[in-house]
């Protein structure tokens, strides 16, 4: 509820993908890969939670951006390729009608400035859930400049315009993340409430992205597992990840939001190779995520609307002497993505 375009003050409620790193529940927008980092792995939040934020200064009235005419983002692999086999093979399409030239109006640049208080419903540590007990805070920053020239006279070479979002979260339990809460639940009682904390940079200069991130416990979770080990945790997870616009012009808004790109991603964990528990009288490993990843993704919107994505993920477990198998694992993945 609320403009920050118009009024600094707003509220949300609901089930909602707590701000806590990049992760915003959407799988598509967060990251270019297939696969998630680390990051969103271990440390995604989603619970019914109720905020008060504020976005500030609030910006000064102006007139709307008048639309522009701008080249449009080819595909330059799958849909080519496509096309060009449906030639050679006899097919001939009947005539297209032409279309206006697509116009675009600039996206107002939101207040720079952003901060949020929230209660969500967390782990009572007893089995059930508590409201009141549970709070998280964030603090932004964004800011987008294209480098004092019209977009007209940027290119690639520029790396114009720039974006900057740098983002701090606390939260008073990180483990009521997805994947702590579920992996760790028979230990809560022992756990109790183990305060996090996120950073975080998102960026953009001209056709290049970059992403990185940490996420982690402020303390140390002690407890004893089901195979009578004294355990003792403090898990965190970072990553960097970088993503290019083929055939890019300065009005793109968002790397890999059209067109065909490349992304390439990395991310370590730590003090999650997992414990043990007992679960139907057998000793399971459980609570444990890789302790690298590696990703390497490419992708095309091949139809307005339509965006596949192939990528290969090879990923590193833990050590022996770390608790895990000391093993690696490769994986091809694809996507295809509909967007309406």
């Amino acid at each position: 509820i609320g403009d920050t375009q118009r009024f600094p003050i707003f509220a949300k409620a609901g089930r909602l993908v707590l701000p806590f790193g990049i992760s915003t529940g959407s799988p598509w927008a967060d990251v270019l890969s297939v696969d998630n980092p680390l990051t969103i792995e271990a440390f995604e939040f989603r619970n019914t939670a109720v905020g008060i934020g504020l976005g500030f200064p609030t910006p000064s009235l102006t007139p709307a951006t008048p639309p522009v005419v701008v080249p449009p983002v080819r595909p330059l692999v799958v849909n080519p390729l496509v096309s060009a086999l449906g030639k050679g093979l006899g097919f001939r399409p009947p005539p297209a009608r032409p279309k206006p030239p697509a116009t675009l109006a600039l996206t107002p640049s939101p207040p720079p400035i952003n901060a949020a208080v929230y209660v969500y419903s967390g782990s009572d540590f007893k089995g059930g859930t508590s409201l009141a007990r549970h709070i998280g805070a964030t603090l932004g920053f964004q800011t987008k400049s294209n480098c004092g020239r019209p977009y007209s006279q940027l290119s690639a070479a520029s790396l114009c315009p720039r974006s900057f979002d740098i983002d701090v979260s606390y939260n008073s339990s990180i483990f009521d993340s997805i994947f702590l809460g579920a992996e760790y639940q028979g230990f809560l009682p022992q756990i109790g409430a183990v305060r996090g904390l996120s950073s975080s940079l998102k960026s953009s200069f001209g056709p290049i992205s970059l992403v990185a991130e940490w996420n982690g416990a402020l303390g140390r979770a002690r407890f004893v597992d089901d195979n009578s080990n004294a355990v003792s945790i403090k898990p965190s997870a970072w990553q960097v990840s970088l993503g290019y616009q083929f055939d890019w012009n300065p009005w793109v808004e968002s790397i890999g939001g059209q067109g065909s790109f490349a992304a390439l991603g990395y991310s370590e964990s730590r003090d999650l190779a997992g414990v043990t528990q007992l679960i139907n009288g057998s000793a399971t490993r459980v609570g444990f995520i890789p302790k690298r990843r590696l990703l390497l993704t490419a992708g095309e919107w091949v139809l307005d609307g339509l965006r596949l994505t192939a990528e290969y993920s090879h990923s590193w477990d833990y050590s022996v002497a770390q608790g895990g198998t000391g093993k690696s694992a490769n994986g091809i993945f694809t996507l295809l993505t509909y967007v309406w």
